[in-house]
Formats: C-alpha cells, sequence, structure tokens
C-alpha cells in the first residue's frame, strides 16, 4: 500500500513540473508577443519613432560611422559652418566638401604648384595676380564672404569669415568625387540634380532665373544658388596642373558616367541658369553631397 500512495505522488509531482513548465513557455511567449505589439504600436503611432528605432539600432553598432546618419554634415566636415539644406524630398550638404580625396586649388597632384589660367572677382574683373593666396585676400575671397553674409538664414555665421576652406571647399576628380561623401551620404546622381531643378524650376514658374547670375533678385526656395548656397569655386584643367575662373563659374560632379566623360552641373556669374553638361572624367570640379 505504502509503495502504490509513494508511487501516486511522484507521478502527481512529475505532473506538477510538467504543467508550471508549460505554463512558463506559454508566458514567455505571450510577453515576446506582447513587446512585439508595443514596438509596432509604438512605430505607427508617429512617424518619427521610426527614426528612434532607428537610431537604437544604430548606436548598438560597432562601427562609428554609424551615427553619421543623423548627424549633420557640419559635424562631418569641419570646414562647414552651414547647416544641412532640405528641399522638398532631398537633404543636401549645407557645404561643398572637404573630405577624403580632394586636392587643392592651384595645386598639382603632387603638391607642387599649378597655373593660374583666369581667375576673377564676381563681377567679371579678371585678377590672376591675387588667386594663389590662400586667405582673405585672395581675389574673389570679399566677394565670395559678401555673398555667404547675404545668405545667412539660419543664425550661424561661423562661414561668413575668410577661411579659404570655409569659402571655397576642395576639387576633386570624377573617379575621386565619391569618395568625398561618407557613410549615409552620397554624390548626387543626374537624376537627383535634375528633380532639385525641377522642383526649384516649379517654385520660381520656369528655368530661366535658377542660376547664379539671378540669385540676388530671387529666395532660398526659387534660386538653385541660393537653395544650396554655391561658390564660384573655378575648376582645375584636365592636364592636372592649370586652374581657371575662380569667382567666375563653377562645376559640380554627378555620380553619373556617360561613357568616358560624367555629368555635372555648371554655374556662373554670367549665367540665369543652370547648365547641364557631360566632362572628362579626369577634371577638377566640387562636390555637393546628398543625405541617402
Amino acid at each position: 500500500m505504502k509503495k502504490i500512495l509513494t508511487i501516486i505522488s511522484l507521478l502527481f509531482v512529475l505532473a506538477s513540473c510538467s504543467f508550471n513548465k508549460a505554463e512558463q513557455k506559454i508566458d514567455e511567449t505571450q510577453t515576446g508577443a506582447i513587446n512585439l505589439e508595443n514596438n509596432t504600436e509604438t512605430e505607427t503611432q508617429s512617424g518619427s519613432e521610426e527614426n528612434t528605432l532607428f537610431w537604437t539600432n544604430t548606436t548598438t553598432s560597432s562601427s562609428s560611422s554609424s551615427s553619421e546618419w543623423w548627424t549633420g554634415w557640419r559635424t562631418l566636415d569641419p570646414n562647414c559652418g552651414i547647416n544641412d539644406i532640405v528641399v522638398w524630398t532631398q537633404t543636401w550638404a549645407g557645404c561643398n566638401s572637404t573630405l577624403w580625396t580632394w586636392f587643392e586649388w592651384w595645386k598639382q597632384d603632387n603638391g607642387t604648384n599649378g597655373t593660374i589660367g583666369a581667375c576673377y572677382n564676381y563681377d567679371g574683373t579678371n585678377n590672376i595676380a591675387n588667386c594663389p593666396i590662400w586667405g582673405a585676400s585672395m581675389a574673389s575671397n570679399v566677394s565670395a564672404i559678401t555673398f555667404f553674409n547675404a545668405m545667412q538664414t539660419d543664425g550661424i555665421t561661423t562661414y561668413g569669415d575668410s577661411e579659404y576652406d570655409t569659402i571655397w571647399w576642395k576639387l576633386y576628380t570624377w573617379t575621386n568625387a565619391p569618395s568625398a561623401c561618407p557613410t549615409w551620404r552620397h554624390l548626387p546622381s543626374d537624376t537627383e540634380w535634375t528633380t532639385l531643378e525641377n522642383y526649384i524650376t516649379t517654385q520660381n514658374g520656369d528655368d530661366a532665373n535658377i542660376g547664379w547670375m539671378s540669385h540676388n533678385t530671387k529666395t532660398n526656395t526659387n534660386n538653385l544658388s541660393n537653395a544650396l548656397k554655391i561658390p564660384l569655386a573655378g575648376y582645375r584643367d584636365t592636364d592636372g596642373s592649370t586652374f581657371y575662373y575662380r569667382g567666375f563659374n563653377t562645376y559640380l560632379w554627378s555620380s553619373t558616367p556617360s561613357d568616358v566623360d560624367a555629368y555635372s552641373r555648371h554655374l556662373g556669374w554670367y549665367g540665369s541658369t543652370v547648365i547641364h553638361n557631360f566632362n572628362t572624367q579626369s577634371y577638377g570640379f566640387s562636390v555637393r553631397c546628398m543625405k541617402d
């Protein structure tokens, strides 16, 4: 009789343990479902919460570049003093890039001085003599400072100084241009440039006055030069040693190739439109990055 009772007791204990384990497993499954549901609810209640969730994911990454998704360009490029610029659905860097594989105005790849072919002062006056000077006395600098001071819309004044990099930034061949844009940024495609132009044209009513010449009669919403605060940085020729037209015009790369060439945008002191070009990839042009 005692043996029978002992066996019954053991069976009862085993049954209780099995029940508790099954109950515990169900509880864990229910808890997981509740957490997942809460995440879904949080994500759908507010569009901004999606960014918060993404931030949480990126901050746990071991890569230091993960923070660049939400970091403004001013933080990424210490030579820039302008906030990111939002135009419709696009977010552009506040300045042309000075990052990674660039070269200086007036400098060849080996670091020796090149030749200044032409240099202007935002007014059609050629003043080659002062062009190589890296400072406030460089031809065009005074006019560039005036231009950027007039463009202040965000209460930031650091880009209205005489620092060489702050005003002009760097030049890149097309091959090196993608390196100018770090993680979570990219060199804009020809289509993305066209999207920007079309939007500004819509705001302006036509495409005749969205270029540099018309900037002083337009606003940030209906003129591309004003919207992106574009300096007339000039360019380096394909020979790698001759520099032209600082203070007169500028070219900016797109990421889109055209056979052995690549598409670019061209703005000039003399032009009321934005010119769509394709150029040899060995030219040295400016780069303006976009947020992914």
